[in-house]
């Protein structure tokens, strides 16, 4: 599907999109905007980075592997697409957008996981940007799912583009 028309993909602007409780620099928020009616936000993703020391006790409630002690994983807490927007690829893009700049930012990451309800349909879209759902989860109503970065997915992503090319003409 190509990408929607007039849509980037970027970190959200300071004081642009709300704030979530945590260090400076370890919970953010990435936006999709619709350059073509007025730069409203129509996308975001919400997330937290935290360090793979701190990993197992800061995020008791999800089945993590064994994570590197230098290592950061990210935890996406909330991906949303407005109702106008939705089943137009814009989360399908904003998320497959959001990894590889996610990574350029902070090198030591090493994966990005997830949680959703086992019969939410945007578990499917997870599977196609490269998302794996985590073995022994599926005793749950949630899903856990992780993008490794060490994936053949992640090999063949596409290097973040410069935000001015990240508009998607037509």
């Amino acid at each position: 599907k190509p990408p929607p028309s007039g849509i980037i993909y970027r970190d959200a602007l300071p004081g642009e999109f709300g704030t979530n409780p945590g260090p400076e620099g370890q919970s953010k928020y990435f936006v999709a905007v619709n350059t073509t009616n007025l730069n409203k936000t129509i996308g975001y993703i919400g997330y937290s980075v935290v360090a793979g020391d701190r990993a197992q006790k800061e995020l008791d409630f999800f089945p993590l592997p064994q994570i590197r002690r230098d290592a950061e994983i990210v935890f996406l807490e909330y991906i949303r697409v407005g109702w106008k927007s939705r089943e137009r690829g814009v989360g399908t893009w904003m998320l497959s957008s959001f990894l590889p700049h996610v990574k350029n930012e902070r090198p030591q990451l090493d994966a990005v996981y997830l949680m959703v309800g086992k019969e939410h349909i945007a578990g499917r879209m997870y599977e196609n940007v490269g998302f794996k759902l985590l073995n022994g989860t599926n005793r749950s109503a949630l899903a856990h799912y992780q993008y490794a970065y060490t994936t053949a997915a992640a090999a063949a992503a596409p290097h973040e583009h410069p935000l001015s090319e990240n508009v998607n003409p037509q």
